[in-house]
């Protein structure tokens, strides 16, 4: 996500890192699956590799519900989504889960 090297952080976070420095707020991090993977290093991942664009979606702001997984803008799944400890997004599913709803999007 992003042209910084795979050894430095995205400028995103790092702003993220800032402002949660300012305002006094538990350390930032990125969104992860179950497995403790990073979300943004396996999206860019299959972005990249079936030229499309991935994003999570919460379909209904404000509600306790499901996100969406989209590609290309249509729904292909729902997932739970949580805040851990320190306030950060965890995806209720595994990297692996992940990699396989995608590609089963390009395989049919």
């Amino acid at each position: 996500m992003g042209d910084d090297s795979p050894d430095e952080q995205p400028s995103w976070w790092k702003q993220n890192e800032q402002l949660r420095a300012e305002l006094d707020l538990p350390t930032y991090d990125a969104p992860v699956f179950t497995d403790e993977t990073y979300v943004h290093e396996v999206v860019s991942a299959l972005e990249e590799e079936y030229r499309c664009d991935i994003q999570f979606a919460d379909p209904t702001p404000g509600a306790d519900n499901d996100w969406e997984i989209r590609v290309n803008g249509r729904p292909v799944r729902t997932v739970r989504r949580w805040r851990d400890s320190e306030a950060n997004t965890v995806f209720e599913m595994t990297s692996q889960e992940f990699r396989e709803t995608i590609t089963e999007v390009f395989d049919d």
